[in-house]
């Protein structure tokens, strides 16, 4: 299920620390996953509309949060610069939800860098735009992939075992794939 926390650009950004204030209890955790939207007004400077960040929760601070542009900045507390506040009092984030079912598979036998595939067996379950967290199951990471990234599944319209992956729900649903550049290594990928 994903939820929106909205706020005013004008009033709860500070650019001077690169905080949004969300407000208390906004549920949010460091590396969650969240789509920003300017609700049509203008972009805090430093974010995409529609691109997908990740949330670092503010040390000392209930409301705040600082955003990064993948799982590994936001765990290493590296933020995007934000740069102006934007206007609109109903900019938000929506938080990803990521799908609950997890599939295993062999890095050597289950990648095509050629097609820039992953075959995840028949019946896997997933649709075009599911989000999921790629893990090497402490193998070599597949080329192109970042341990603990989210990324968006591409379901194959030909065979249904497969999938490609893409770097934003956005890109999943126009089918601009990651490019897969080593197959990595490990039995427990997923």
């Amino acid at each position: 299920v994903s939820a929106e926390k909205d706020f005013n650009g004008a009033t709860q950004v500070d650019t001077a620390a690169d905080t949004i204030d969300l407000g208390d209890n906004h549920g949010l955790n460091t590396g969650d996953a969240v789509v920003y939207r300017n609700g049509t007004g203008t972009s805090v400077g430093g974010l995409t509309d529609g691109d997908t960040y990740y949330v670092i929760k503010e040390i000392g601070s209930t409301s705040k949060v600082k955003l990064a542009t993948s799982a590994t900045n936001a765990s290493n507390g590296t933020a995007v610069n934000l740069t102006a506040t934007g206007t609109g009092a109903h900019q938000y984030l929506k938080t990803v939800p990521v799908a609950a079912n997890s599939k295993n598979f062999n890095g050597a036998t289950k990648v095509d860098v050629a097609t820039n595939t992953i075959d995840l067996g028949a019946g896997h379950g997933f649709v075009t735009g599911d989000a999921v967290i790629y893990h090497n199951g402490s193998g070599t990471s597949v080329g192109g992939l970042t341990d603990g990234q989210t990324y968006y599944i591409i379901k194959s319209k030909t065979v249904a075992s497969e999938v490609k992956l893409a770097t934003s729900a956005s890109n999943a649903r126009k089918g601009i794939a990651v490019d897969l550049t080593a197959a990595g290594s490990g039995s427990a990928q997923s």
